[in-house]
């Protein structure tokens, strides 16, 4: 069956350019159809009503949402109750004056930014498990089985001094640390990370001071106890 031209046809375009490119921007769809910016508007609208996609917090690109994508994805997809932690991530950044980061292992092995209030972290690659706070809290919540799998994948890429680190145990003294206390808080209590369940799914959150001082760490983890028990 042939979709006829009109906002149907439209819809399953924008769809499409999402699911084959990835997260985009208003102008970034409009660029790439053959109708015009308000059409375009449109249908991502729609598509935002009907649960199919979001709208990132830090530069305002749609995402597909993880439980409307189709399992030959080979794109990184949303996860479920982005908008949840997006609502917390908006008033923490408030209140605390501090960039705010969500990130999750979703494609088995490969740890991928899902939302953060500072835009240049959606375009990072290649993110250490090493020496990042927000990988290591996720880690430290992996089961065994996961965490070897995902530390030999990483083993073959990483720089030699951070595989040193995994071969010589270091790093597993890290992630045994952040078990014991809950979170990891950097040297200068300017950046502090844990994980939180949300909708049955573990990921991880870092709260950065955007003025490298101080963070009040046992608020947040107030915070974290309080509205993620």
């Amino acid at each position: 069956m042939t979709v006829k031209d009109g906002p149907t046809k439209r819809i399953l375009h924008v769809l499409d350019l999402l699911l084959r490119n990835g997260p985009m921007t208003l102008a970034e769809v409009a660029r790439n159809c053959s109708f015009s910016r308000a059409a375009a508007w449109r249908a991502l609208d729609t598509l935002r009503d009907a649960g199919w996609v979001r709208m990132r917090l830090g530069d305002n690109a749609f995402v597909i949402l993880a439980k409307r994508s189709t399992p030959s994805s080979e794109r990184p997809v949303d996860f479920q109750g982005a908008s949840e932690i997006a609502t917390h991530m908006q008033a923490l950044e408030r209140e605390y004056g501090a960039h705010i980061c969500v990130g999750a292992f979703i494609d088995g092995t490969k740890f991928t930014i899902l939302e953060s209030t500072d835009r240049t972290e959606y375009a990072l690659r290649n993110i250490s498990l090493v020496h990042e706070g927000l990988t290591l809290v996720a880690q430290a919540v992996l089961s065994k089985i996961d965490l070897v799998r995902i530390l030999r994948a990483y083993a073959q890429t990483c720089p030699l001094a951070e595989r040193h680190m995994i071969e010589d145990g270091r790093h597993a003294a890290q992630l045994s640390d952040i078990r014991n206390q809950g979170y990891f808080l950097s040297d200068d209590h300017g950046e502090i990370a844990f994980a939180l369940r949300l909708h049955g799914h573990m990921i991880a959150l870092k709260i950065r001071s955007k003025t490298e001082s101080p963070l009040a760490a046992r608020q947040l983890i107030h915070w974290r106890n309080t509205n993620f028990p």
